[in-house]
């Protein structure tokens, strides 16, 4: 008997989940733990509401409401919608729910930054003077530079799938008041990525059992653009606090 631990991507508790998410990521996760359990293995099914970040805390602004009050709202509705499609999982949570993730989260942090591979840099990021705050990812729109669709986000182009950073946006606008923004310098914590490229090459050529038309596509991403690095804070206060 084998064992398998199996989760699926978290989905973010600002709104009901719709049939894409479900045939994109949840069905297909729960025809595997059924085909799975009955051969006869061990499976353990996990999965939870993703409830940090930008998504969550911009709808709670449109709602007037606070984080909270949202993602306890939409795991709920979650909860029940995976409930009558008889999707079960072994253990269903939320990342703001439970002490142990905030602690994991913190001592991942740590053992990064430790080990060298986050670094601090100060930078220029929009700034709206009447919400008086920084506006990080959806709460900056705009025009993509690469393929110009007019409501990029600051994080990325939902059009053309273009990563993008805040300052590349063409006339860039608040989501919020939609007025013009300042830049305004602040500190984040970034990931070096490119420190791990090497490795990850390596580990991809060396699966062997996977699919050459999955392997080629994902190193000819990394070898055409490389990997850059990611801030992994933001200026919020509904998330996990950096550790430092």
């Amino acid at each position: 008997m084998s064992k398998y631990l199996v989760t699926s991507a978290l989905p973010y508790a600002n709104g009901p989940i719709h049939l894409g998410h479900i045939a994109g990521a949840y069905l297909p996760a729960d025809i595997f733990v059924r085909f799975k359990r009955l051969c006869g293995d061990n499976v353990v099914f996990i999965c939870g509401t993703d409830e940090h970040g930008v998504p969550i805390t911009i709808r709670a602004e449109q709602e007037k409401v606070s984080p909270k009050e949202i993602v306890d709202r939409y795991h709920n509705e979650i909860k029940e919608s995976f409930k009558k499609l008889r999707i079960e999982f072994d253990n269903f949570s939320g990342t703001s729910r439970e002490k142990h993730h905030y602690t994991i989260s913190q001592q991942f942090f740590l053992n990064l930054y430790n080990n060298g591979y986050i670094t601090t840099k100060e930078e220029e990021q929009f700034f709206c003077e009447n919400e008086n705050r920084f506006l990080p990812d959806r709460y900056i729109e705009g025009e993509c530079p690469h393929c110009h669709y007019e409501k990029a986000r600051g994080d990325q182009c939902d059009k053309c799938g273009k990563l993008l950073n805040p300052i590349e946006l063409i006339n860039p606008y608040c989501s919020i008041c939609k007025s013009k923004p300042i830049l305004k310098k602040t500190k984040h914590w970034y990931l070096q990525l490119q420190k791990f490229e090497n490795k990850l090459k390596e580990w991809l050529k060396s699966k062997k059992n996977w699919k050459d038309n999955v392997v080629n596509f994902v190193l000819g991403w990394i070898e055409k653009e490389g990997l850059k690095d990611r801030a992994i804070t933001r200026d919020l206060d509904w998330g996990i606090p950096v550790p430092l």
